[in-house]
């Protein structure tokens, strides 16, 4: 959905836009995904695809990997070590079909929960533009989007550096974040529910901004919100919002926690701020 910005005006209008399927990139080979978005390596084959299609991993040893996951899509991947990734909307992982070297790399453009398998004789790395992860076992949550300001990394268990191109390096403890923005490295403790739990169907809200909200519903579903009502974008909501596979569903549910009224004519979509006395749903 993009929402348009209408002056003077109590209410945000979008359009639906139709999203495109996940895309599996074998070496030369560009795979749709429609059925199943879950991919696994395994005894020597990439497997995807809900029949339990696959290929040959030693066919693309030596060639790109790599998920294309477009707004409003999420997928899932076992790498060859059995480490599990959940990757969420409009994100890239490029991953080898073997691990052959004395690290385990991959390198993503997005966010990503990954549980790495323990394997300390084979440091595990994650790449992103702005800064890179060495891990030996753990699970953390990795949010570094190309056209974003702000990369972070959740530590969920175990231990984490992160080191950037230019501007130093952190030692990651359990129940932490650090950041990177504006060229500037910090670190804070966190609850990691409210970071994490997009991978378990739900988000987590304390006493969040519902500007914020909108931005977490827009990136999961490939919806685009703008402030066009800044009295709304700055109410503050806590709780948990249930990710349906039905876009009207969850719509719904925050024009009831923002006391708006959410209609949907065909591609069409309005969240109307309700006045005083308004009793309608």
């Amino acid at each position: 959905v993009r929402l348009m910005r209408i002056e003077h005006s109590e209410e945000l209008v979008g359009q639906i836009l139709q999203s495109k399927e996940v895309e599996l990139i074998l070496g030369s080979q560009r795979i749709a995904l429609q059925d199943s978005a879950n991919v696994r390596i395994k005894n020597g084959c990439i497997m995807y695809g809900g029949t339990g299609t696959g290929i040959n991993s030693s066919l693309v040893e030596d060639k790109k990997c790599k998920i294309v996951v477009p707004p409003g899509k999420h997928s899932f991947l076992t790498l060859a070590d059995l480490s599990k990734i959940w990757i969420n909307s409009d994100t890239e992982v490029e991953f080898p079909a073997t691990f052959s070297r004395a690290t385990r790399e991959i390198r993503i453009n997005g966010e990503i929960f990954i549980d790495v398998a323990k394997n300390p004789e084979h440091p595990f790395i994650v790449h992103t533009d702005k800064m890179d992860i060495t891990v030996r076992g753990t699970s953390f949550n990795v949010s570094a989007y190309d056209q974003e300001k702000e990369a972070s990394v959740v530590l969920v268990r175990g231990k984490v550096q992160v080191d950037t191109h230019r501007k130093g390096s952190l030692l990651m403890l359990p129940n932490e974040r650090v950041t990177l923005e504006d060229g500037t490295l910090s670190k804070q403790k966190v609850d990691v529910s409210s970071y994490i739990s997009w991978k378990d169907g739900y988000f987590a809200f304390n006493n969040t901004p519902v500007g914020e909200v909108l931005k977490k519903v827009g990136k999961y579903y490939n919806v685009r919100f703008s402030d066009s009502n800044a009295d709304l974008s700055d109410k503050k909501i806590t709780g948990k919002l249930y990710l349906s596979g039905n876009l009207d569903d969850v719509l719904t549910s925050i024009s009831l926690i923002t006391s708006t009224t959410y209609t949907r004519e065909n591609n069409i979509v309005r969240l109307i701020v309700k006045k005083k006395g308004d009793k309608s749903l």
